[in-house]
């Protein structure tokens, strides 16, 4: 059984209909364990996390939508595509960021529809029960929520409540079932026998104020660093808290505040080997949100609307690093694996961002080893692929 939560599995095994069903019927069998299999599998998880992320921006650019221009949202929403981690963490594999941030876009999107329509709390809570089923840390802004809801929006709290209830107990059945925790194994404390299986350095103890300014601002890992629009995000939930003028924006700075400082207390709050600000990519969705209360004074002040195409300019600059560079350079590894050594996090004289772009653009090996298995013939069926094999020996 996979440690993982099971939302985001059950939710993209309709995607998986359909090369399952030609897998079963191929002859003869492709072996899962040989390099068609592995590709198959990487394939699949890649294009999983890519529309589980296309599908986020396209639903927050329906809720941006609501609130700004068409232009509007289409630049902000093509930031968020492309000028964050979005693109280099959540749309590159399975790990659980991409459902987090489909689910907080959701949320916005429900927030933003038209309060008197008798779903208007149902859709909320369905999407903040997906992002605390996918992480527990997003209970918080569920109960945030139920506190705005509570206060200002009674009339929608037992729809909101319903889908929190209803998910929140088949996730904890499924868990107490499985693993008789009801929060689920991950993250759980391994065997130490299994510690070095999974790469795991010694056991790190930092001060809970390095996590705080490391996810801002350290060279390797903060969010100012790889996200520098993110500067104006801050001004923006300022202004959201002050104003509050849609009556709801200002529950989203306590949510996204209480997710950015559960995981600096993490012990590796620095997320591992990653490309960036692993930890703080799910709130994006808010922090893209705060950009709307500024909207018109950056576009009134020159000055501050161009610093902002600046930094949204470095923002895509480095994401196109984080997809088409990194991990060359072995930045994670070399000279002493992170884990072993989290100072590195904060060497500004040796940076992830310059030692990936220096050693040049990572070669496609996924694209590469499709190449051979077409050529050797390894999907055909067994007379077509003997065949194949023995004009790529020739050749």
């Amino acid at each position: 059984m996979s440690v993982y939560p099971i939302v985001l599995p059950l939710l993209i095994t309709p995607l998986y209909v359909a090369p399952s069903s030609w897998l079963a019927r191929h002859k003869p069998p492709v072996p899962m364990e040989g390099l068609a299999g592995f590709e198959i599998i990487n394939t699949m998880e890649k294009l999983s996390a890519a529309m589980v992320a296309a599908l986020s921006v396209g639903i927050l650019y329906g809720a941006l939508r609501r609130l700004v221009s068409v232009r509007a949202s289409l630049v902000l929403a093509g930031v968020y595509a492309f000028g964050s981690t979005t693109w280099a963490i959540s749309s590159q594999a399975l790990w659980r960021h991409g459902l987090s941030e489909l689910a907080l876009a959701g949320a916005l999107w429900g927030l933003t529809r038209p309060v008197e329509s008798r779903s208007y709390g149902f859709w909320v809570g369905l999407a903040l029960a997906l992002a605390a089923s996918n992480n527990m840390v997003y209970a918080v802004p569920a109960l945030i929520f139920l506190v705005y809801f509570a206060r200002s929006e009674r009339r929608h709290l037992w729809s909101y409540c319903l889908p929190l209830a209803v998910l929140g107990l088949a996730v904890m059945g499924y868990n107490w079932h499985f693993f008789h925790r009801l929060l689920g194994p991950y993250p759980s404390a391994l065997p130490a026998s299994e510690v070095h299986r999974y790469g795991r350095g010694p056991e790190v103890n930092l001060a809970w104020w390095g996590g705080a300014v490391g996810l801002l601002a350290s060279p390797n890992r903060g969010l100012l660093i790889f996200i520098p629009w993110t500067f104006f995000a801050i001004w923006g939930a300022a202004r959201a808290w002050k104003k509050n003028s849609l009556r709801w924006e200002a529950y989203l700075v306590p949510s996204a505040l209480a997710v950015y400082l559960v995981h600096a207390g993490f012990g590796e709050w620095w997320g591992g080997v990653c490309f960036g600000p692993r930890y703080l990519t799910d709130i994006l969705p808010f922090l893209v949100f705060f950009l709307v209360p500024i909207w018109d004074e950056l576009k009134r002040r020159r000055i501050m609307l161009g610093g902002f195409i600046l930094a949204a300019a470095i923002s895509v600059g480095v994401e196109v690093v984080g997809v088409f560079y990194y991990p060359h350079g072995d930045w994670d590894w070399k000279p002493v694996p992170t884990i072993y050594d989290p100072r590195r996090i904060w060497d500004w004289r040796d940076t992830q961002i310059s030692r990936s772009l220096l050693a040049g653009p990572s070669p496609p090996l996924l694209l590469y080893d499709w190449l051979t298995i077409i050529r050797s013939g390894e999907l055909s069926d067994s007379a077509s692929g003997s065949s194949q094999v023995l004009k790529a020996r020739k050749k």
